[in-house]
């Protein structure tokens, strides 16, 4: 999942910025009123210089939740009950502590 992941991961905030452009661009006249097309450009640079952090810090994420899913083993049911799911199964741990 984290190789999966990472990959997919990395291509879509590749291609974020060229995307976002080619759409600012197509509105010919939202990218030439004022000084739209430069800050779309500045965006554009953004977006291409910081890809990989953006990318390393969304990965860290997906790996804290499944390791938290893996050592706790009911983070799915609390979260489903925390949403009141009503496809939850079982009490989970915060409703346990509630009867005791």
């Amino acid at each position: 999942i984290m190789l999966v992941g990472g990959v997919g991961t990395l291509l879509f905030f590749m291609s974020l910025s060229g995307f976002l452009l080619r759409i600012c661009k197509s509105n010919k006249r939202l990218y030439y009123n004022n000084l739209n097309m430069f800050v779309l450009r500045q965006l554009n640079s953004k977006i291409n210089t910081t890809y990989l952090s953006v990318t390393f810090i969304c990965l860290m994420l997906l790996r804290a939740v499944v390791e938290a899913d893996v050592v706790d083993g009911d983070l799915g049911q609390l979260v489903l009950h925390g949403l009141g799911h009503p496809d939850a199964e079982g009490e989970g741990p915060h409703r346990q502590q509630e009867h005791q």
